[in-house]
């Protein structure tokens, strides 16, 4: 849970205090802001989760961080 409001927080950051003509307009902004954290590979800890769910398996259903 900690990763991913990490990854809100990295998110929203950005748009504090920014106004918006429309939805779409925030819509755009916020996946810009995410394709750059992709492309930085602060995003990526999806690709992260095999691992983790392999630890999971490993250790019988205890989640370890």
């Amino acid at each position: 849970m900690k990763i991913v409001m990490i990854r809100f927080y990295k998110i929203k950051r950005p748009l504090k205090g920014r106004r918006f003509e429309d939805e779409f307009e925030m819509y755009t902004e916020a996946n810009t802001i995410i394709d750059d954290l992709n492309k930085e590979e602060a995003f990526n800890w999806i690709s992260r989760l095999p691992k983790i769910w392999q630890n999971v398996i490993d250790n019988d259903g205890a989640y370890v961080i």
